[in-house]
């Protein structure tokens, strides 16, 4: 049997691959795979699937939130607040940075004792479809170099893709797609179980957060949904 403590810890492990924004593969679409819908509430829609003949399973995440592109794209931007609507995330702290279209993290999540915290860096890279007003995003993790002897356990693999399109007047469609080996040889109901419940909590978070009051307060400086891609769309050389 499976303990709570146990759950709480996988958990964390499907977190990390939201580490930064959480995400949507950004060429796929539902034609590319068989999905199954696993859950639907409070407007949000989650998904198993396999895409691309990949031998681990897909998990996707679909809701819409009340902002617009510009405002979202500071908000994800801005490290502190990013704690406050990924579950167990401890700390996350900027590596590096090219411009706005790329960012290397290192983040740290707690999980229950006795285990230990988990940790990871992650590469963020950002995209701007003008014409549909799409940003996209992709989360990878990579070596962790001087962070490899941190003290925590590192997850083998995490990758995911965002898109995050304006649909209507204050009103965002957020897509999430995520992949994730975490190394452990455990029944694929449990990590289901506990990979759905994740990402809607998370979810959850992001369209209960206090979007209007964060733009009144938040240090970044506001830009209109249109001029997004003066931001990200075109990488310097």
């Amino acid at each position: 049997m499976v303990t709570e403590k146990f759950m709480k810890l996988l958990q964390c492990f499907v977190l990390l691959l939201l580490a930064v924004s959480q995400s949507v593969l950004a060429a796929s679409t539902e034609t590319d795979s068989i999905w199954t819908l696993e859950k639907e509430q409070d407007g949000i829609k989650i998904y198993t699937g396999k895409v691309d003949g990949a031998s681990l399973i897909t998990y996707k995440a679909v809701t819409e939130i009340n902002t617009n592109l510009g405002q979202l794209f500071d908000f994800f931007q801005d490290n502190k607040v990013t704690t406050q609507w990924i579950y167990n995330l401890k700390s996350i702290k900027l590596l590096e940075q090219k411009e706005f279209y790329e960012s290397n993290y290192y983040v740290v999540y707690s999980t229950p004792w006795p285990v230990s915290d988990v940790s990871a860096v992650l590469r963020a890279t950002w995209k701007y479809d003008a014409v549909n007003e799409i940003i996209m995003n992709s989360t990878v993790s990579v070596n962790a170099e001087e962070y490899s002897d941190d003290g925590f356990m590192h997850i083998p693999l995490i990758e995911t893709h965002n898109e995050f399109q304006q649909v209507g007047t204050g009103k965002v469609k957020l897509s999430f797609q995520v992949v994730i080996d975490h190394g452990y040889a455990l029944p694929d109901v449990i990590v289901d179980a506990v990979s759905i419940e994740t990402l809607y909590s998370t979810l959850v978070s992001l369209k209960k957060f206090n979007y209007e009051q964060y733009n009144k307060t938040n240090l970044f400086k506001l830009i209109p949904a249109g001029h997004v891609k003066a931001k990200i769309e075109t990488p310097s050389k």
